[in-house]
């Protein structure tokens, strides 16, 4: 386990209530440890991971902060998604690890699993084989999507703050979405969904 360099893209932080047994059953099952749990104040212990794709995620234990609270409206997170090369072993793993249980389907000779939050039907995450949405070069890593009532207004704010637009505005599963970065290059996603 070596130094965990900070790094400049969003990451998603997946809650548990055992930090340290999360993180023993994802090593267990391909993980690799870039950051061990450590206490955050009185808020909560974090610590980093690369699921077995690579992707580098967080994983929270809350304590007196819970983590984000709002979803799915505009300014707030709507989804987050991954495609990776080993579509089969990263299921398995996301369901050994966190208990996740997809919703998998399969279209145009593409599997897609949908995690759905079980109090809304709403989807929440999506890992899916499209590895050819990947960029040359660029490797698996979970995407954090940002609802908008206004793509191309959101897009247009993008760009007057310093960031790019990658791709898009196109439409999609949840509705409009766009591929943008930052001023320092960090990547995200913007989504008006379906009926806004």
């Amino acid at each position: 386990m070596g130094a965990m360099r900070a790094d400049n893209t969003w990451k998603p932080f997946l809650a548990t209530d055992d930090i340290e047994r999360t993180l023993k059953a994802a090593a267990e099952h391909g993980a690799t440890v870039h950051a061990p749990a450590m206490a955050v104040d009185d808020l909560g212990s974090q610590a980093v991971i690369g699921d077995p794709s690579g992707a580098v995620m967080g994983i929270w234990q809350p304590a007196s902060f819970p983590g984000f609270t709002v979803i799915n409206e505009p300014g707030a997170v709507l989804f987050v998604s991954i495609n990776v090369h080993d579509y089969r072993a990263q299921i398995t793993f996301y369901r050994q690890v966190f208990g996740w249980e997809p919703d998998e389907e399969e279209v145009d000779g593409h599997h897609y699993a949908g995690f759905m939050d079980p109090e809304t039907g709403r989807p929440l995450a999506g890992i899916g084989d499209e590895v050819e949405k990947l960029e040359p070069g660029e490797a698996p890593a979970w995407t954090i999507s940002w609802q908008c009532d206004d793509i191309e207004a959101a897009v247009a704010r993008v760009h007057s703050l310093g960031g790019t637009a990658i791709s898009g505005p196109d439409h999609g599963g949840l509705g409009r979405s766009a591929r943008v970065a930052d001023a320092t290059g960090a990547r995200f996603s913007l989504c008006q969904p379906s009926g806004n």
